[in-house]
This record gives structure tokens, sequence and C-alpha cells, in this order.
């Protein structure tokens, strides 16, 4: 597979492993894109759930979250009646996309060495600022509730 044929010679990965690191097992699953901003959420009567709709955290990979509330949305859209297809593309838009458009940001932004320093001194400040940052970073709060007003009653 393309996609696993270069994983192991990507150079963070190449220096976690050493340079007499190889694959064991033969592959037998895939990295899951986390892209939901960009995908395919209906075709015909077809509506995209979880995996087939890329709604993976950009951030942490962890995908069943997001794969349960997609779940979630599709049949309330059935359920609502109309167009199943508008409603769901839409309330997926409102309830995932602008976390995933802040994880992105996040994430290029920590792909800078001192911007990622920085982050984990911030972090590390306090035990109020260490448990606060892991509730935030899987989802206890949202990452984007600064961007989504109608969060913050929650």
């Amino acid at each position: 597979n393309a996609q696993w044929a270069g994983l192991i010679d990507r150079p963070h990965i190449r220096a976690a492993l050493g340079p007499q690191g190889e694959l064991e097992e033969r592959v037998t699953a895939l990295p899951i894109p986390a892209a939901i901003d960009e995908a395919v959420l209906t075709s015909g009567r077809v509506l995209f759930v979880g995996d087939a709709a890329r709604a993976t955290d950009v951030m942490t990979g962890e995908g069943i979250g997001q794969a349960v509330l997609t779940g979630r949305l599709a049949a309330e859209a059935i359920i609502a009646g109309g167009d199943p297809a508008l409603v769901y593309e839409r309330s997926v838009r409102a309830e995932l996309f602008a976390d995933h458009r802040m994880s992105k940001v996040l994430n290029g932004w920590l792909a800078r060495p001192l911007l990622a320093r920085g982050a984990v001194r911030v972090v590390g400040l306090t035990a109020w600022t260490r448990r606060n940052f892991v509730r935030w970073m899987f989802e206890d709060e949202h990452r984007a509730v600064l961007f989504t007003p109608r969060r913050w009653h929650r």
C-alpha cells in the first residue's frame, strides 16, 4: 500500500525507531485521514459517517467520538424528513468543522519546535494548566469553543 510504503522512513518515525527499525507484521490497517472539512459527506441517499466521512481528530487521531456523533447526526437527519443529505451536511458542518479547523491550525503551530516548546512550558506552569490542557486536548472542552458561541451556554 502506498500510504504505508514510506511511513517508516519519515524522519520523525525513523528517529524514534532508529536506523534498523523495520515493520514486523503484514500491514492490516490504514491511517484514517482527518479531513472532514474536505470530505464528501453524501452521495445520493447515502450519508457517510465516521471513517467514511474522514471524521478523525487531527491532533489526537481519535475517531470514535466523531464516528458516534456523525452516526447520530445522520440518524437525526433521516428522522427529520425533508432532504436528509442537506440536513446532515449542515449539522456536520455546525458540529465538527470549527473544531477540525482549529485543530489543523494548532497542529501547524505545534509542528514548529520553538512554538511547541513554548506550549509545553505554558501547559506545565501549574496543576490547573496541566489539568485543563488534558481536558481541552481530549475534547471535554472543545478546542474551537471561542469560535463557536452557540456552545457557550454548555
